[in-house]
């Protein structure tokens, strides 16, 4: 009897040959997700340095204003 429960819980789980496949798909889209995160993080790191850019010339801009009109 003890066998016969045993044979029915493992009837209910899928084959090891669907896991794998499964896997193996997850595994695909989980580096593709990595790769797609490493590109927006790459290219959000270049937008904050050229906001940082144009901030930085705005305020370099103001004080040349500022200067020119205490002259």
């Amino acid at each position: 009897m003890e066998y016969d429960a045993l044979a029915a819980i493992i009837q209910t789980q899928p084959d090891r040959k669907s896991t794998q496949e499964k896997l193996s798909l997850l595994r695909q889209v989980l580096e593709a997700s990595e790769c797609e995160c490493q590109k927006l993080e790459a290219r959000l790191k270049q937008r904050r340095k050229q906001f940082h850019l144009l901030i930085s010339t705005f305020q370099g801009l103001q004080q040349l204003l500022n200067d020119d009109e205490a002259s």
